[in-house]
């Protein structure tokens, strides 16, 4: 995924299907400036990390 994409996604009403690693997570913030987005698991809401908006698929 691109940085303008995962912040479309981020900012769209609408929830969709994005994953890391194989699981499903939400992206709350995204800086394309250093191609960084961060996260949290939908089963983990609590667990928020930072990663490669490069490595988050759209399914």
């Amino acid at each position: 995924m691109n940085g303008q994409r995962a912040q479309e996604l981020s900012l769209s009403s609408k929830t969709k299907k994005v994953f890391f690693n194989g699981k499903r997570v939400y992206i709350d913030n995204v800086f394309q400036q250093v191609g960084v987005a961060t996260i949290h698991y939908d089963d983990k809401p609590n667990k928020i990390e930072g990663v490669p908006v490069t490595s988050l698929t759209e399914e």
